[in-house]
């Protein structure tokens, strides 16, 4: 068997995608009781668009210098198809926001006055977070990302901060408007103690251990492949991997710290974990990392089989 010949099938990656996505689709409507759901088909549409903004986002900014398709076969393979992973409409707009954020950070990376980006991060994120409010934790991130693409300075700072004033200054002069008593304003105003409330490894299944084992392993090879084997690479897309590679570590500690909020924390992880595997996959400096790659498609793609065997 020729593995390089397997390997140049999946790096571009379109036949293997459509395939993946039909699997996905299938898979949904399996695990789904009414398959004439309007909500069904718009979860669908909207992880396949989420699916479709990690592309652009790779291929805007070149992260993965392949040209390739996967970052998203691996995102859905990840997501799509994973039984532990239960889709809803807050983890696709948490998602979708995340995504946001990555693209307009890359994006205030290239520009000499970011802070108009700065501040539609933070709007975004602050919008968002009433649907979820742990995307809060993304501001000292949004921040770190600045700095790290030499974007942060006192104009951009204050940009992020009136991008979250901002949104609570229309919900200040509206509570006083609908209720003097500012009822309104106050409940919607953050709630530390919930957001600080941390349940360690707690709910997490044996096939949910295994699973996030699996992508911390994949996630340490990409360290590897990063830091070890790909010294030689662009400056700017070691910078792009570095970046992402140490927000993926943070998003690892607060899945495990916060596990009542498994579903959504899991759908970020795998937004930049799919950008470092396929960039470890992509171009494998040995055999076996292809070898690895087939492996973790079988084993992602086998486990929708495991309930059966239960």
């Amino acid at each position: 068997m020729n593995i390089r010949r397997i390997h140049s099938f999946f790096v571009p990656g379109r036949i293997p995608l459509i395939l993946l996505v039909l699997i996905f689709i299938l898979f949904r409507f399996l695990n789904s009781e009414n398959k004439n759901d309007l909500e069904l088909w718009g979860l669908i549409a909207m992880q396949i668009g989420i699916v479709s903004l990690l592309l652009y986002l790779n291929q805007t900014f070149i992260i993965v210098r392949n040209h390739t398709l996967l970052p998203a076969f691996f995102y859905l393979l990840f997501t799509g198809i994973n039984p532990m992973y239960h889709y809803t409409w807050i983890s696709g707009i948490v998602s979708l926001s995340v995504l946001l954020f990555f693209i307009l950070l890359f994006t205030a990376s290239l520009q000499s006055y970011p802070q108009g980006n700065a501040f539609n991060m933070a709007f975004i994120l602050t919008l968002t977070s009433f649907v979820w409010q742990p995307l809060l934790f993304f501001f000292p991130l949004l921040w770190f990302g600045l700095s790290n693409f030499h974007g942060l300075n006192f104009r951009s700072f204050f940009a992020s901060i009136t991008g979250f004033v901002v949104i609570y200054l229309f919900i200040f002069t509206g509570s006083i408007y609908w209720d003097d008593s500012l009822a309104i304003f106050i409940e919607k105003l953050p709630d530390f103690q919930s957001l600080f409330q941390f349940r360690f490894l707690k709910e997490l299944t044996q096939q949910e251990y295994i699973t996030i084992g699996t992508l911390f392993i994949l996630f340490i090879m990409a360290g590897i492949n990063i830091f070890v084997w790909n010294i030689s690479e662009n400056t700017k897309t070691i910078i792009s991997l570095s970046f992402l590679y140490i927000i993926t570590f943070l998003i690892f500690i607060v899945l495990l710290l916060q596990t009542q909020w498994k579903n959504e924390w899991f759908s970020i992880l795998c937004i930049p974990l799919s950008l470092l595997v396929s960039h470890l996959f992509s171009k494998p400096h040995r055999r076996i990392i292809i070898w690895i790659m087939l492996l973790t498609i079988i084993f992602f793609l086998a486990m929708p089989l495991l309930p059966l065997f239960e």
